[in-house]
């Protein structure tokens, strides 16, 4: 067997797959639509044709794979293959939910061999061994040789699968081309996808993310930033805040979630959203 280390130099890609967000505030719901009819715009110059798409009570159209739809109380697009390795970033910092996120990372097998799927299933099971989770182990073969195994299930926050992407498509002949994807849910898609964003053309690194989804079990999300209930009522009530404490907070919380944001390029986003006069450098 191959060691994990030369499985992966043969690492040929690695980026977000598919991607459904769902928005239920006028603003963040506007915007979505705005996106999604400007990709949608770029699929007909092409020829594609819009047809119904109905999912969920939900109203609207599916073009290619982008599908927009709307419902009282809610707007969703859903996105998947090249179209979200494009464009699922343009959804990263959007007020809303993102319901499910698919990151997938692809190698090329050497003399047909299927060392990663033993790898995988390795892994799982030391997973196992060193914490109270439990998969949901399924395996898919034909003859000898496994094309599928699964962990965990679809309707669990995570959700993962590393299968033959040769027998799955006619994109490489079977036992050349392999595939591991990862599936989450809600605050871990949110994070996953901020996260792609800082790296979106590096699948070294995008790997990593994938990797830390299948494997490290026992991660939790960085805490988002808060603020003390008071502190917003004692401002409310025209009383000085506590002006070290909330420069502190400032610092540690919201700053790397700003940056992040200019590192994936909503500078002028964020200038706008805060009300801040962009005349100065840096």
């Amino acid at each position: 067997m191959q060691t994990p280390a030369k499985i992966f130099e043969n690492l040929v890609s690695s980026g977000v797959d598919y991607l459904t967000f769902l928005a239920y505030n006028p603003e963040p719901r506007v915007a979505a639509r705005h996106i999604a009819r400007g990709i949608a715009a770029e699929l007909e110059a092409k020829d594609w044709v819009a047809r119904r798409w109905h999912w969920q009570g939900f109203r609207g159209e599916q073009i290619a794979r982008l599908r927009l739809g709307e419902r009282e109380d809610a707007t969703v697009v859903q996105m998947s293959s090249t179209l979200a390795r494009r464009h699922a970033r343009d959804f990263a910092w959007l007020e809303g939910r993102i319901s499910r996120l698919d990151m997938q990372a692809t190698f090329k097998s050497e003399n047909g061999a299927v060392d990663l799927v033993d790898w995988f299933y390795t892994q799982a099971k030391i997973i196992e061994q060193q914490t109270r989770y439990r998969f949901n182990t399924k395996i898919i073969s034909s003859g000898h040789r496994a094309e599928t195994i699964s962990l965990g299930t679809r309707g669990s926050r995570w959700f993962a699968r590393v299968y033959d992407k040769g027998v799955e498509s006619d994109l490489a002949e079977p036992q050349t081309l392999w595939r591991v994807e990862v599936e989450v849910k809600d605050k871990l898609a949110k994070w996953a996808l901020q996260e792609a964003c800082q790296n979106w053309e590096d699948d070294v690194k995008l790997y990593s993310i994938v990797s830390r989804l299948l494997f490290e079990r026992n991660f939790t999300l960085p805490r988002t930033a808060t603020i003390n209930q008071v502190a917003i009522e004692s401002i409310e009530d025209g009383l000085v805040p506590d002006i070290p404490r909330w420069l502190m907070w400032m610092r540690r919380s919201v700053r790397p979630v700003i940056d992040k944001m200019v590192l994936a390029g909503y500078r002028q986003a964020v200038i706008d959203v805060l009300g801040l006069n962009d005349t100065e450098k840096g």
